[in-house]
């Protein structure tokens, strides 16, 4: 993605099938822009007035770079969106919009749409979006929450009810 911090030069065609063949799964994350009022300022940032666009755009680039790894259709691709402030409605809005974007352009594809988070900001954030007709809803989440715990369920501000069919994802250590 657009922040990625490393060439990973060994993320080949080769390894995938390698990986895939032994029955390893993957989960493939995307470090594009982040929220406007986030944590690490060093990275560049959503415009709010492009937000949509923006999140469309890193689904293309997601797409073909997974695309060009070997992966398929129906396959998941996780959008890291690292923390943010909460409470700050237009940052929510845009960070909403981006997802958007994100969501339908990785559909308009047939990969699922996936986003990787704080478990006290974007995904806490995406769980008040998750009944909204005005966003498009991620189909996974993937939550860093370092609890030392598998628990699946019981997280705060998210209920059980959302991302309940297979849909969730934890990193608990870290």
């Amino acid at each position: 993605g657009e922040n990625r911090g490393c060439r990973q030069t060994q993320l080949t065609t080769e390894w995938v099938n390698k990986v895939t063949g032994m029955g390893w799964k993957l989960l493939p994350i995307d470090l594009g822009l982040q929220a406007p009022c986030r944590d690490n300022v060093s990275k560049a940032a959503i415009k709010p007035n492009q937000a949509r666009t923006q999140g469309t755009t890193e689904a293309e680039h997601a797409v073909s770079a997974a695309q060009k790894l070997g992966l398929r259709p129906g396959s998941a691709i996780y959008e890291d969106m690292e923390s943010y402030h909460l409470g700050d409605e237009a940052c929510a809005r845009a960070v909403g919009q981006y997802l958007s974007g994100w969501s339908n352009g990785l559909h308009r594809h047939g990969f699922l749409a996936g986003m990787y988070g704080n478990l006290n900001s974007a995904i806490a954030d995406a769980a008040g979006r998750y009944a909204s007709t005005d966003y498009t809803r991620i189909d996974a989440i993937w939550v860093g929450h370092w609890d030392g715990t598998t628990t699946m369920s019981g997280w705060r501000g998210v209920p059980d009810s959302r991302w309940a069919g297979h849909q969730r994802a934890k990193q608990y250590s870290g």
